[in-house]
């Protein structure tokens, strides 16, 4: 086995060598500064986001509550403009509020959408007290009696 033999440099040699590893430790300084005020910036502009962001979150947080109040009270007939993204009301127009519409509903959906069990043996809806007007059309399709057959 041969030894590890060393290399005698001469002065000028050795001087050179440390200028040049004295340039790469500069440089390689140089460009770990900049990486750390480029990390620097980053975090500081991903926290401004996060910032906005979250601030964006809690306004539409409020903008959502604010619709849903607005849609309560108009449905309850409490006042109030309708909200912009309900479709208006089918019927007569202008005389047909939030209420009428849930009755509607209900009795579409609970009684006549259920074999009309709101309905009493005379006629009369245990829902409204009044006559029902929904019988009469799916009593008559029921029996086959057709408007257009008729004719």
């Amino acid at each position: 086995m041969k030894a590890c033999t060393t290399i005698q440099l001469s002065d000028q040699e050795h001087l050179c060598l440390q200028r040049h590893l004295a340039v790469l430790q500069a440089r390689v300084s140089e460009q770990m500064a900049a990486l750390a005020r480029a990390q620097a910036l980053a975090e500081a502009r991903a926290a401004t986001a996060e910032c906005r962001c979250h601030a964006l979150e809690r306004a539409l947080i409020r903008e959502r509550a604010r619709a849903v109040l607005a849609c309560t009270r108009w449905s309850w007939g409490q006042g109030g403009p309708p909200p912009h993204d309900l479709p208006a009301p089918r019927g007569t127009g202008a005389e047909q509020t939030p209420l009428v519409s849930a009755a509607e509903v209900l009795c579409q959906t609970g009684c006549q959408g259920h074999a009309h069990p709101w309905l009493d043996a005379d006629g009369a809806c245990r829902l409204t007290g009044g006559e029902c007007t929904r019988v009469g059309a799916p009593a008559r399709v029921v029996a086959g009696e057709d408007e257009h057959a008729r004719d």
